[in-house]
């Protein structure tokens, strides 16, 4: 976790879904949502409460 985020790697491709490996070890109660967010662009792609 590093500034209240966790990083799970860049977008595997920009259709369908896609699944990501959460590391061992880590405290999902930390986090409150879920965001798909583009660096390069500065853009927001999705956000939804974690659950």
């Amino acid at each position: 976790m590093d500034n209240g985020f966790l990083l799970l790697g860049k977008l595997k491709r920009n259709k369908g879904s896609q699944n990501y490996e959460i590391p061992e070890g880590t405290d999902l109660s930390k986090y409150a949502s879920v965001v798909v967010y583009c660096y390069p662009f500065n853009v927001v792609f999705l956000t939804t409460d974690f659950k």
